[in-house]
C-alpha cells in the first residue's frame, strides 16, 4: 500500500551498483484488500446444481465477494454461463465477452484458446460443465452434493456452501502426505474432504452428482528426435514466441500501468527486458530484500533495472512484518502452500498495487527449460537411484522425484502419528508419480521430468499461489513463461539444449543473450533466499514452538517427539533444511485453523478427519505415556464427589465420564477398567484400601482417600468483576490499541476488553491480557475454575495461572461465542509450562501450585493480528 495507507511505512534510498533506488521498508498494515484500490475486470465464479442450489448461491456469493458471478444450473434464462478469464485470445483475436465464450463452447473451440480461464455452463442437454485452461492459470474447486454439485473459484466458497449441507469441514488424510512431501497438494485431491480440483485442460460434465472427465487439450508430447530443427532455428523461434507472448500479455492502452517482479535471475530478467522494449520505458519493477544481514540478489536485480531503465523499487521485509501478515496470507490460499515466499509475495503485490494494475513475473523458467531445481533428480538418475535391479525403475524414480522436493517425504514415518499414517496412503502418491514415468508421450528422462513439473508445480503450486495472493489487491498477475505457446515450444526443445553440459536453460539464455547482461545469463541460479533458517533460530522461534507444539496438537496428526527435535535443531543429516520444514508445518497449522475448519481449535482432542468418507475416531494424544492412567486419575477426582462410596471407582460410568471429559476414545475406558480391577485386587490382597494409578500416583491416591481435609467441601472463592473492586487491569504492548470497561448486562457483571487494533512489537508479538490483581487462593484445595465468557470478532481466549516468571499453567483454548457460555475447567487439565530462554515449553506433569497471578490472554497466537472486537469475562470463581 502507499505511504498514506498507514503510519510507519518508510522509504529510504539504497545504493546498488551505480544507481540509487528507493527502498520501501514494509510495515504491518491493514488487512489485505481493505480497502481494495483496484478490481479485476472479471471476478470469481461459482454455482450449484441440484435440489439445494438456490439455498447455496447466497453463501457462494458472500464467500466469493461482490464482483463474483454465480450460476444456478436449473435456471433457463440468459447465456447460462459464468467465466473468469484474463488475456484470452483465439487465433490472435481477444475474447471480449461472455457471449463469445458461449459461442466457443457451443462450437467446441476451447482447445484453440490461449490465456487464463475457468468456465462453467449448462450444455444443450441440461448438464453442468466446468472447464479450466490448458496450463492452470486459474483454478476451480467442486464438491458433489445429493443430486448435484457445488463449484467455485476458491475452496473457501465451496466449504462455506458445504457447511450449509454437511456441517463443519473435515480433513482428507489421503492428501496429507502430498502436502508434506511437496509443500503443495498436487493432483485432483485437496486437503478438504469431499472437495476436488479441476485439472488443467479438462472439462467435467455433471449429470446430477456423477461426472465425466473430457480432455479438450493435452500436455504436448516430445517430438521425434529426427524431426527436431537445428539449434539456431529453435533459438529464433523461441525468441519470437517469447516476444509475441509478452506483447499479447501487455495492455493495448497506455493508461494501465504495468509492473514486474525482478529477482535478478535469468527468468524474471528476460521478461523485464522484453517487456520494457515493447512498453517504451514505462515498466515498473519490484525486488525483495530481507535486510542487509541476509544474502540477497539485489546487485543483479539492480543491474538489470539499470540496464533496462525501469522504474525500480526495493521492498525490504523484516520478520516482524512477515509475522504480522502470516495468517492473512495463508488464509487466502485454497490449498496450503508451504513455500516460504508466500508472505513476501503477498507483500510485494501489496506494494505493486499502489502503482500498477498488471504484474508480470518470471515463473515457469525452471519447469519448462531445465532449471537447477531439477538437478537432484538428474543426480539420482546418474548415481543409480532412478533404477533398481528388480526393474522397478518407475517406482524408484517416483521416490526420487518426491525426495527431490527436499521437504518431509523421507520423514513421513517419523513425523506422522502411526494411526494417521495408515490412512494417508503414501503408496497411492508414489504410484501416481510412477504412472507418469511410464507415459509414452515423453521418451527422454528430462522430457518426463519437465512434463511432471509443468503439470504439478505449475498448475498446483506456482500459478494458484500468484493468482490467490494478488487477488485481494485487484492486480492481475501474468506469467509469460507459463503461457501455453511458450510451454508448447519448450517441449520441442530437446534435452541437450535445455541442460547443455553444465549450463542450465541453455537455449533460453541463448535466445535472450542480446537483451540480458552476460553477468546475469552466466551466473548460477540461487533463487529467492527467504532467511527462514535464521528466523527460526531467532525471532520467529517462539511463534514456531507455540504453533507447532500447541496449535497442531488438537488435530492429533504428528508425533510430538519429531516436532521437538525439529524445533531444537536436532534432525539428522548434513542439510536437514530445518527452517523450510518448520515453515511447511507453520503454514499447515494456519491453513487448518483459518480455512478448513476454524471451529476445530475450540474443540481440543476432537478433530474431525476423514478416511474413505468416514469420520475417524479421535486419537489418543501420543505425548501422554499412559492415557488409561490419565483416565483413572480423573475418575478418582470425579469419585471424590462421594467419599462414602469409594467403590464407585470401579463403576464404568465414572470412567466413561472421565474419558468423555478428557476427549479420549471409548476403548480407553475398557483398558482403564481392566487396569483398575487388577490394581484393586492387589490392594485387597495387601488389605490396603488404596488404588494405584500407575507408578506415579500412589501418594496422590493415598492423599485423596486418606486425608480428611480433602473430604470437606471448600467454599468457592469468587472474583468480583465490579469496577470498584479494583481486581482487574488491562496489560498490552504499546502498539496494540485496546481498552477495558465494566458493564452489567443479562445478569452478568463483566469485565470487557475491547480490541481496536492488534499491532506487533519489535519482536513480532502482540498481547492484550486481562489480569487479576486479587490474590489467588491455594488452588491445590480446589478442583475447578469456573467463569462465563462471550465475545464477537475475536476467536478465543486462554486462562493462565502464573506461578512466577518461569513457570505457569495454561488452560485449553476457550472459544468465544456471541452468547454467554459458562466454562468449568478442571485444574487437572491445565498444562504445566516452564520458560526456556524466550520460549515456553511443556513441563513435567504436575498440578497448579503456588499460583501468584491469574491472566486471560487474547493476543498473540490466540487471535489473528487483523482481529477486532471484544471479549467479556464474568463470574470467575474457584470450586
Amino acid at each position: 500500500m502507499g505511504a498514506a495507507a498507514w503510519p510507519g511505512r518508510s522509504c529510504a534510498p539504497q545504493m546498488t551498483e551505480d544507481r540509487t533506488y528507493p527502498v520501501v521498508r514494509a510495515q504491518p498494515g491493514p488487512p489485505f484488500g481493505s480497502p481494495a484500490q483496484r478490481s479485476r475486470e472479471h471476478g470469481r465464479i461459482g454455482g450449484a446444481s441440484g435440489r439445494d442450489a438456490a439455498r447455496l448461491l447466497s453463501r457462494l456469493h458472500q464467500a466469493l465477494g461482490p464482483t463474483a458471478t454465480t450460476l444456478r444450473a436449473e435456471d433457463a434464462a440468459g447465456l447460462r454461463m459464468v467465466a473468469d478469464w484474463d488475456a484470452c485470445t483465439i487465433e490472435g483475436r481477444p475474447i471480449p465477452d461472455l457471449a463469445t465464450w458461449r459461442d466457443l463452447v457451443d462450437r467446441d473451440r476451447l482447445a484453440a484458446v490461449q490465456g487464463a480461464f475457468v468456465l462453467a455452463w449448462v450444455d444443450a442437454h441440461g448438464h453442468l460443465c466446468l472447464a479450466r485452461d490448458a496450463i492452470g492459470h486459474r483454478s476451480l474447486y467442486y464438491a458433489a452434493l445429493p443430486g448435484g454439485v457445488v463449484f467455485a473459484s476458491t475452496i473457501h466458497a465451496v466449504l462455506a456452501a458445504l457447511a450449509e449441507i454437511h456441517g463443519p469441514a473435515r480433513l482428507h488424510l489421503a492428501a496429507l502426505p502430498r502436502y508434506l512431501s511437496c509443500a503443495y497438494v498436487p493432483g485432483r485431491q485437496t486437503l478438504a474432504a469431499g472437495v476436488c480440483k479441476l485439472l488443467p485442460g479438462e472439462i467435467l460434465r455433471f449429470q446430477g452428482a456423477q461426472s465425466q472427465s473430457l480432455r479438450f487439450v493435452h500436455m504436448p508430447s516430445e517430438p521425434d528426435p529426427a524431426s527436431v530443427p537445428d539449434e539456431d532455428t529453435l533459438r529464433r523461434r523461441l525468441r519470437a514466441t517469447l516476444e509475441e507472448t509478452i506483447r499479447d500479455l501487455l495492455p493495448v492502452d497506455d493508461e494501465t500501468a504495468v509492473g514486474a517482479t525482478l529477482s535478478g535471475g535469468i527468468d524474471s530478467s528476460l521478461v523485464v527486458a522484453l517487456a520494457q522494449r515493447q512498453l517504451g520505458g514505462r515498466l515498473q519493477t519490484f525486488s525483495l530484500s530481507f535486510g542487509p544481514e541476509y544474502k540477497n540478489e539485489l546487485p543483479y536485480s539492480s543491474l538489470l533495472a539499470a540496464h533496462c531503465g525501469t522504474q525500480h523499487r526495493i521492498i525490504e521485509l523484516s520478520p516482524r512484518v512477515v509475522l504480522a501478515h502470516l495468517d492473512q496470507t495463508i488464509g487466502l490460499l485454497s490449498d496450503p502452500n508451504g513455500d516460504p515466499l508466500t508472505v513476501p509475495n503477498a507483500l510485494c503485490f501489496r506494494e505493486a498495487a499502489e502503482h500498477v494494475g498488471i504484474v508480470l513475473n518470471g515463473e515457469g523458467g525452471d519447469p519448462c527449460f531445465g532449471g537447477p531445481k531439477n538437478v537432484p533428480m538428474l543426480l539420482a538418475e546418474l548415481l543409480g537411484d532412478g533404477g533398481e535391479p528388480s526393474g522397478n525403475e518407475t517406482r524408484a524414480r517416483a521416490g526420487s522425484y518426491l525426495r527431490a522436493h527436499q521437504k518431509c517425504y523421507e520423514e513421513l514415518g517419523d513425523l506422522i502419528h502411526p494411526d494417521v499414517l495408515a490412512a494417508c496412503n503414501v503408496a497411492a502418491l508414489e504410484a501416481e508419480v510412477a504412472e507418469h514415468w511410464s507415459d509414452p508421450r515423453w521418451h527422454s528422462f528430462v522430457g518426463k521430468l519437465m512434463a511432471l513439473n509443468v503439470l504439478w508445480k505449475g498448475a498446483h503450486h506456482i500459478l494458484p499461489k500468484v493468482d490467490e495472493l494478488s487477488a485481494p489487491f485487484g492486480v492481475v498477475p501474468r506469467s509469460p513463461l507459463f503461457d501455453r505457446r511458450v510451454v508448447d515450444i519448450a517441449f520441442e526443445v530437446p534435452a541437450r539444449l535445455k541442460l547443455h553440459g553444465s549450463v542450465e536453460k541453455y537455449l533460453l539464455k541463448q535466445a535472450v543473450a542480446d537483451v540480458v547482461p552476460a553477468a546475469i545469463c552466466d551466473r548460477p541460479k540461487s533463487g529467492m533466499l527467504v532467511p527462514v533458517e535464521g528466523w527460526f533460530s531467532g525471532p520467529l522461534l517462539p511463534l514456531a514452538r507455540e504453533r507447532l507444539l500447541d496449535g497442531l496438537r488438537p488435530y492429533r496428526l504428528f508425533q510430538p517427539a519429531y516436532l521437538e527435535r525439529l524445533l531444537d535443531g536436532k534432525l539428522p543429516g548434513l542439510r536437514p533444511r530445518r527452517g523450510v520444514k518448520i515453515w511447511l508445518l507453520l503454514t499447515l497449522e494456519a491453513w487448518l485453523r483459518q480455512v478448513l475448519s476454524p471451529t476445530l481449535r475450540s474443540e481440543p482432542g476432537r478433530p474431525l478427519t476423514e478416511v474413505g468418507g468416514d469420520r475417524m475416531e479421535a486419537m489418543a494424544d501420543p505425548s501422554q505415556k499412559s492415557r488409561d492412567a490419565q483416565v483413572l486419575k480423573r475418575a478418582i477426582q470425579l469419585a471424590d464427589r462421594d467419599r462414602e462410596q469409594a467403590d464407585a471407582l470401579v463403576q464404568k460410568q465414572v470412567l466413561a465420564e472421565a474419558a468423555e471429559e478428557l476427549g479420549v476414545p471409548a476403548r480407553y475406558v475398557d483398558q482403564a477398567a481392566t487396569q483398575l480391577a487388577r490394581e484393586q485386587q492387589q490392594a485387597r490382597a495387601t488389605r490396603r484400601k488404596a488404588l494405584l494409578v500407575g507408578v506415579f500416583a500412589t501418594t496422590a491416591l493415598a492423599a485423596v482417600l486418606g486425608t480428611q481435609a480433602l473430604l470437606r467441601p471448600r467454599p468457592p472463592v469468587r472474583y468480583s468483576m465490579a469496577p470498584q473492586s479494583g481486581n482487574w487491569a488491562l496489560n498490552k504492548n504499546a502498539e496494540t490499541q485496546a481498552r477495558l470497561r465494566f458493564e452489567t448486562a443479562d445478569g452478568h457483571e463483566a469485565a470487557v476488553v475491547q480490541i481496536e487494533r492488534f499491532a506487533p512489537d519489535e519482536s513480532g508479538k502482540y498481547h492484550a491480557n486481562l489480569d487479576a490483581s486479587q490474590s489467588v487462593p491455594k488452588v491445590e484445595d480446589y478442583r475447578s475454575v469456573v467463569f462465563s465468557s462471550r465475545g464477537h470478532g475475536l476467536g478465543q481466549v486462554r486462562l493462565f495461572l502464573e506461578v512466577g516468571p518461569h513457570e505457569r499453567f495454561r488452560s485449553p483454548p476457550i472459544a468465544l461465542s456471541p452468547q454467554w457460555v459458562e466454562h468449568r475447567l478442571p485444574l487437572s487439565l491445565f498444562e504445566p509450562q516452564r520458560r526456556n530462554g524466550e520460549a515456553w515449553q511443556r513441563a513435567a506433569a504436575s498440578s497448579p501450585h503456588g499460583v501468584q497471578r491469574l491472566s486471560f490472554k487474547l493476543g498473540h497466537f490466540m487471535n489473528d493480528a487483523t482481529a477486532t472486537g471484544e471479549a467479556a469475562i464474568s463470574g470467575l470463581r474457584f470450586e
